[in-house]
């Protein structure tokens, strides 16, 4: 048996995937109650063409990087540096960690104020692995790799945008 949200083996009789803690518990009994359950289910994160990411080092002004998110009308920066990621800084970190400080903290380096613990789905991931880690771990924003080198990001608007169209193009 496989895991229907990111395709590890499973023992029958688990509760949970081992790899993406996936709820197994009468999983086999379930179908899909409609075509977009059953679209999540199948779809690959690849379908979404998730966009290129922003990145930034990690030395670079928070202020820069807050100036990105600003002017580019994004959600997040990935933190990179020697092709690792290394974090993630994003509106809510500005909100969280900044906040009335802002001005103050400007000329800090990102690397102080990013998110350390960075989950990532992989192109060929299926859809509801991706909302399952979103839903887990209340992300908006997922960067994205294939064979382990970042290669783009998806939102959960993207995610909504695909459940949207195929809610319209089935019904």
């Amino acid at each position: 048996m496989f895991c229907p949200a990111c395709g590890h083996h499973v023992m029958d009789g688990d509760e949970f995937c081992e790899d993406c803690r996936y709820p197994l518990l009468d999983w086999e009994r379930q179908t899909p109650r409609s075509n977009l359950e059953r679209n999540i289910i199948r779809d690959r994160i690849r379908c979404l063409s998730p966009r290129s990411p922003h990145i930034a080092s990690p030395a670079t002004p928070v202020g820069e990087v807050i100036r990105m998110l600003v002017d580019r009308e994004i959600g997040s920066v990935i933190i990179v540096e020697d092709d690792r990621i290394l974090g993630i800084f994003s509106e809510r970190d500005v909100l969280w960690k900044l906040n009335t400080e802002v001005h103050e903290l400007r000329s800090r380096p990102v690397s102080e104020f990013m998110t350390r613990h960075v989950e990532t789905i992989d192109l060929d991931d299926k859809l509801a692995l991706a909302l399952h880690k979103m839903d887990l771990g209340g992300y908006r924003h997922l960067p994205v790799t294939d064979e382990d080198k970042l290669c783009g990001i998806i939102s959960i608007r993207d995610i909504m945008r695909y459940m949207t169209e195929t809610i319209l193009t089935v019904g």
